[in-house]
């Protein structure tokens, strides 16, 4: 029988010795400014610690890659300060530095393909993105979405912070080092991976229940994604159009349009403590309705 497996360790190291990819009914990539500075500053602040610990990961196996129930802003944003340390290398005539952070932490080398395949796969609206901007370098790649300006201004953060922090020691790459030493084995995660054959979406719901913050507009979309059943592809193309359509809006407003949308057939519904999330899960319809 499957069991659930708990273990302690460097989030750099465990990035490293895995593969990941973001299940379609995560939200996308949204840490702001403030979340990627708190990181670098606690990263910064307790680089003399025999340990610092980040929090916890949420992981399925499946086949040879761990799919990501709770932790993408945290290994998303970790891989981004990985690209930064990168370019900073780069920078310094650092090459084989700089290809050690490649081939370790963001991408594997496809040789049919003639190109880096990256060692995390992002949701659908994000995965393109990320693969040509962060992972291959082409920086003139089109930013069309908002979470695609939020993985620019994360990488884009974490170089300034990086070359600052770099020019404070005197321009001594050691202090790269030593801030890659310390993700590696000292900045600390609990991983749990759960068995392959687990319910991803029950699962997501759970931690919810008990206390991760999660948006209610996520729960929405994990519930109808969960319930499509063959109508799956319909239901994520449907989802994601909205979302398109929605873009320049912010997830209040998208929460705001789905609650008058629900209104207008169930009559009125408040927002708050998850009330619109509990209305609709408790509509019981099947996929084919």
């Amino acid at each position: 029988m499957s069991e659930i497996k708990f273990d302690i360790k460097g989030i750099g190291s465990f990035i490293k010795e895995n593969k990941f990819f973001v299940p379609m009914y995560q939200r996308t990539y949204s840490w702001e400014e403030k979340h990627i500075t708190d990181l670098f500053e606690d990263i910064k602040a307790n680089i003399k610690e025999s340990e610092y610990f980040l929090g916890t990961l949420v992981l399925t196996q499946k086949n040879n890659k761990l799919e990501i129930i709770d932790g993408q802003q945290r290994i998303t944003t970790i891989l981004l300060f990985f690209a930064a340390f990168k370019e900073i290398f780069k920078k310094n005539g650092k090459d084989i530095q700089s290809e050690r952070i490649q081939k370790d932490y963001l991408s594997d080398f496809d040789r049919r393909e003639e190109k880096n395949l990256p060692k995390l796969e992002l949701s659908a609206q994000d995965s393109q993105y990320y693969e040509n901007y962060i992972v291959n370098e082409n920086r003139n790649f089109p930013t069309k979405k908002a979470s695609h300006e939020k993985i620019k201004n994360a990488f884009e953060k974490a170089l300034i912070y990086s070359e600052k922090e770099l020019k404070y020691h005197r321009n001594d790459v050691n202090i790269l080092h030593d801030l890659m030493d310390f993700i590696d084995g000292k900045l600390k995660v609990v991983t749990i991976i759960v068995p392959e054959d687990s319910n991803a979406y029950t699962i997501f719901e759970t931690l919810n229940d008990r206390g991760l913050v999660l948006a209610q507009i996520d729960l929405i979309k994990n519930y109808l994604y969960s319930k499509s059943g063959r109508r799956l592809d319909e239901v994520q193309t449907n989802w994601n159009e909205l979302i398109s359509k929605l873009e320049a809006i912010e997830e209040p407003l998208l929460l705001e349009y789905i609650k008058v949308f629900w209104m207008t057939e169930y009559g009125f519904i408040r927002e708050i403590n998850n009330k619109l999330y509990q209305a609709i899960k408790s509509e019981k319809r099947s996929a084919t309705e």
